[in-house]
């Protein structure tokens, strides 16, 4: 009983800020190292970070000028916040309904919330990045990870709820986004970067990661990694 004690500690230890999936092992980034800081044109410092709330589940909070504020207050967890260049928009994952979806949330002046549930689907979304007017995540679909990618539409126009693209339908996004599917492969495509035009990833072909980038103007897909050389973790240097 003891050893079954301290077996499950240091699991508990080691898998702080994990996820764990079924039947897959478990999918980290400690200490939501993914969280970022911005300087906005106020030139105040504006960081998101995800820590326990109130009722024990993790929350998002947004940090400017040292003074934090409460982004999200509900009964399940919110984690891997980041934040757009501006320091104004933040894009998460939240377990909702056993799954993880992806949310979005700004705060006004006076420091009122606004989140809205981008994704409600029957699979997990993760690894969500926002600039401007488009997200970018990777989610589950046919039995491996996809890159999606959401631009912002006025959902209040007559008819905005009929001709949406099939992505839509497939993570379950409302009219307020159009959805593109930018992967259909049986490779699992993950940790998508996104800044102005260009959306990369990383891609498992064989036994290597190699990464990708796409051009959403000219919706052209170039792959950037040479043949055998093992490329991981793309991000942009602005």
């Amino acid at each position: 009983r003891a050893r079954a004690q301290m077996r499950k500690e240091v699991e508990a230890e080691f898998l702080r800020g994990c996820i764990t999936f079924e039947s897959s092992g478990y999918y980290c980034l400690s200490g939501d190292a993914r969280s970022t800081k911005a300087t906005s044109s106020h030139k105040s410092t504006v960081s998101v970070i995800s820590e326990q709330g109130e009722g024990g589940d993790k929350e998002i909070f947004v940090v400017r000028d040292g003074v934090q504020s409460v982004l999200t207050a509900n009964d399940y967890d919110d984690t891997f916040p980041t934040q757009d260049v501006t320091g104004t928009q933040f894009v998460w994952q939240g377990m909702k309904g056993g799954r993880w979806q992806i949310f979005t949330g700004t705060l006004n002046a006076s420091g009122t919330p606004d989140v809205r549930q981008v994704t409600d689907s029957r699979e997990s979304n993760f690894n969500p990045k926002i600039d401007g007017e488009h997200i970018v995540w990777q989610g589950w679909a046919n039995n491996n990870w996809e890159i999606f990618f959401a631009t912002k539409r006025d959902a209040e126009s007559p008819f905005a709820g009929e001709h949406l693209p099939p992505g839509n339908a497939l993570v379950g996004v409302g009219p307020e986004w159009a959805v593109e599917r930018l992967t259909t492969n049986e490779d699992h495509d993950m940790f998508p970067s996104l800044h102005g035009d260009l959306v990369t990833w990383q891609s498992r072909e064989g036994n290597d990661w190699v990464v990708y980038a796409y051009s959403i103007g000219a919706k052209k897909l170039t792959k950037l990694s040479s043949d055998g050389v093992k490329s991981e973790n793309p991000r942009f240097s602005i």
